[in-house]
């Protein structure tokens, strides 16, 4: 019978260097990968809540001009409270735009036909404008002008 001879080596260098750690110039460099990915993928994150936050702030403009005019249209000059004045409409807008700066909403109300405002057949219009203020990371901030306008005839 043969002998079989096992021979036995500690590992080198080079092989060493195929384990699960990278030489010593190419560490830092998955610090600077992640880095990059990371920054990017907060921008992305932060600019998609912020564009939600947009979504949101619209959905508050258009339900506020379509309450606003069926407030208006509701409480014409045959109901108990008439509602004729843009005021009226205006602070009706402003309490149900729950979440919103009330300082940079601005409501308009017109009556059709304008000189018997709050008659029933007749129509009301409210526009309502808001100014939302959009500010992504890294990015110069960016005044976003959202409005809704919503007509009703009056009963």
């Amino acid at each position: 019978m043969m002998a079989i001879q096992m021979k036995s080596e500690s590992l080198g260098t080079t092989e060493r260097q195929r384990g699960w750690r990278k030489p010593f110039g190419e560490r830092g460099q998955t610090f600077v990968e992640f880095a990059l990915i990371a920054s990017a993928f907060l921008l992305l994150l932060f600019s998609i809540m912020w564009l939600s936050l947009a979504v949101s702030a619209y959905n508050h403009v258009s339900y506020g001009a379509r309450e606003g005019s069926r407030y208006a249209a509701v409480h014409g000059t045959d109901s108990k409270q008439p509602v004729t004045t843009a005021s009226a409409v205006t602070a009706f807008v402003q309490n149900e735009s729950a979440g919103l700066d009330t300082s940079k909403l601005t409501v308009s109300t017109t009556w059709t036909p304008s000189a018997t405002p709050g008659k029933p057949g007749g129509t009301v219009q409210v526009q309502v404008q808001y100014q939302f203020q959009l500010s992504v990371p890294f990015m110069s901030s960016v005044t976003l002008p959202l409005s809704s306008t919503s007509k009703m005839t009056i009963s």
